[in-house]
């Protein structure tokens, strides 16, 4: 081949590998995937302003933290029901029926909200979706081949998180009726967004089917396990706890980040941003995950998950540091702290599924899960309380918090690498 040719077909293999990406997929992966850029658009809009949102309505930092803690409760019921749910109903109906009934009850919730036992209700009632987690993993894992997991679930969290390309029109609510009236057209926008989201789920996904590889280590079937066998079947698997444990220490990364960064950058003792400004900071963050999902996420073989999972953790503790050194009304070292951290974590949420739905079979995968969201959420009831108290002593302690722990992450995927590297 000629030096001519060969400069005519990078292009085109290029191309061919990004939209490869895109191709091929089963009608319901196209179906989770066109929901999630639904429920990522509605979600983003709640996360971002729910924080500010409770503070105009006179919820003081405390209470946030007190609120987080209700939600965790009623997450982890959610995610055993999700579990038992699951071989009861099947995963697609037991998926619908959570989703449907928390996000639809807790928008109206929100939409009415005065006060802080709103807020508290809406979090009681909103945790059952982690019902529809477990459920929501076997439809991927079900419905695609153990070679595509990673780039599926990376469609997935492209189309999830990567909606934040959306955030700046929660920005011109804000901006346009204010922080109250504002979150109001969030919500009541937000509740038909969900609503389409779950109609298209309900009418593309199809019904369970059974995968054909079964990778774990035990040979019992998972819709005949106990709760006390499903326990015996995680703690006897050392990548399986160590998912677990990440798990957990992820979660009060994201409980710390989702209740409090909002109230940091645009509070006087932080960053002292405007309201409408941080709308942009979703859109940062879509564009950092869509570079990792679209370019890096696709090169990764399994062989290289917990590598990978290892740079992730570093990745996200060195954005909060660079968090913490921004001065106070400069916008742009945003950019690059947006790229350290959601980037980081765009490799940890894709890849660690992928290694869970690798390591266990598809009939086992919503109750281990389940079980294992139960007792990540559990664990995380007493951090939202304690972020408060901090972010009370001084704004910027719980973003120290984080960094340490995700120190922690690293080192327990570190581990995990050494294992594997010793068998």
């Amino acid at each position: 081949m000629s030096s001519g040719e060969q400069t005519a077909a990078r292009p085109e293999s290029w191309f061919a590998q990004l939209f490869s990406t895109f191709r091929g997929h089963d009608r319901s992966i196209y179906a989770i995937l066109v929901s999630e850029i639904l429920f990522g658009t509605a979600i983003g809009w709640f996360t971002v302003y729910r924080p500010v949102y409770m503070a105009a309505l006179g919820v003081t930092e405390v209470q946030i933290g007190i609120i987080s803690a209700l939600l965790f409760c009623s997450q982890s019921v959610g995610a055993v029901l999700g579990g038992w749910a699951a071989g009861r109903f099947g995963s697609k109906r037991a998926m619908q029926f959570f989703d449907g009934f928390a996000w639809g009850a807790a928008i109206i919730l929100w939409f009415f909200a005065q006060n802080f036992w709103y807020f508290a209700a809406a979090a009681l009632v909103n945790g059952f979706f982690y019902g529809a987690i477990p459920n929501w993993n076997r439809i991927i894992a079900d419905n695609t081949s153990s070679e595509r997991r990673p780039t599926v679930y990376g469609l997935v969290h492209l189309c999830y998180l990567g909606s934040g390309l959306f955030g700046p029109v929660a920005g011109y609510f804000v901006s346009r009726y204010g922080l109250v009236t504002g979150n109001r057209v969030i919500y009541g926008a937000g509740f038909i967004i969900i609503g389409a989201a779950v109609l298209v789920r309900q009418l593309f996904i199809r019904t369970d089917k059974p995968r054909s590889t079964d990778l774990t280590s035990d040979n019992v079937v998972g819709a005949q396990l106990t709760f006390r066998q499903t326990i015996s079947f995680i703690w006897k698997d050392y990548r399986v706890r160590v998912i677990m444990l990440t798990t957990v220490l992820s979660n009060y990364t994201l409980i710390i980040w989702n209740n409090y960064s909002s109230l940091y950058m645009t509070s006087p003792q932080g960053l002292g941003l405007s309201a409408g400004l941080i709308s942009l900071f979703p859109l940062l963050s879509s564009m950092s995950i869509a570079l990792v999902l679209l370019f890096i996420i696709p090169r990764i073989g399994a062989e290289r998950y917990v590598r990978f999972l290892f740079l992730g953790s570093l990745s996200m503790a060195l954005g909060l540091v660079l968090f913490l050194l921004i001065p106070k009304q400069v916008f742009w070292p945003l950019i690059i702290f947006a790229l350290c951290f959601n980037g980081g974590n765009a490799l940890l949420q894709p890849l660690r599924s992928s290694l869970q739905a690798d390591i266990v079979a598809s009939d086992l995968l919503p109750r281990v899960i389940s079980v294992s969201s139960a007792f990540s959420l559990l664990a995380s009831i007493p951090i939202g309380p304690l972020a408060g108290a901090l972010y009370r002593l001084d704004p910027r302690f719980p973003f120290h918090l984080v960094i340490a722990n995700q120190d922690l992450i690293a080192l327990l995927f570190a581990s995990l690498g050494r294992r594997g590297a010793a068998q």
